[in-house]
């Protein structure tokens, strides 16, 4: 049967308009009894007031600033030493020419053997 045929038999389309509705009734009571999107929105603004007074406090953002543009210099003077970058490139394309090498060998060997079997036939 199709959807279309299924939903005029059963009503499901109207049920779940009427359910989704029914939702939508339940949590804005539900709101208007608990204040869950003032008090959400205060918790937000709240948190936001402190993160800032933590940060003009302590620098939070400049230290952290400063510690990646320390971090991202010691990982490029630590690549050029020992050029992780560059072998690892190596390494992946090694790796990759050997699998395929391998599945061609593999490839080449199961057409021999089909053709050795139909030559025995």
């Amino acid at each position: 049967k199709s959807t279309k045929a299924l939903d005029e038999k059963h009503g499901i389309a109207d049920k779940t308009k009427k359910a989704a509705a029914d939702v939508s009734v339940a949590a804005k009571e539900f709101d208007n009894k608990h204040h869950v999107v003032d008090k959400t929105k205060k918790a937000a603004h709240d948190t936001g007031v402190a993160l800032k007074n933590i940060d003009d406090k302590y620098h939070v953002v400049e230290k952290t600033e400063k510690g990646m543009v320390k971090t991202g210099a010691a990982l490029k003077e630590f690549d050029e030493k020992h050029h992780v970058v560059g072998n690892t490139r190596k390494s992946i394309a090694a790796a990759s020419k050997f699998v395929s090498e391998a599945l061609k060998n593999r490839n080449e060997t199961k057409s021999s053997d089909t053709n050795n079997t139909i030559e025995k036939v």
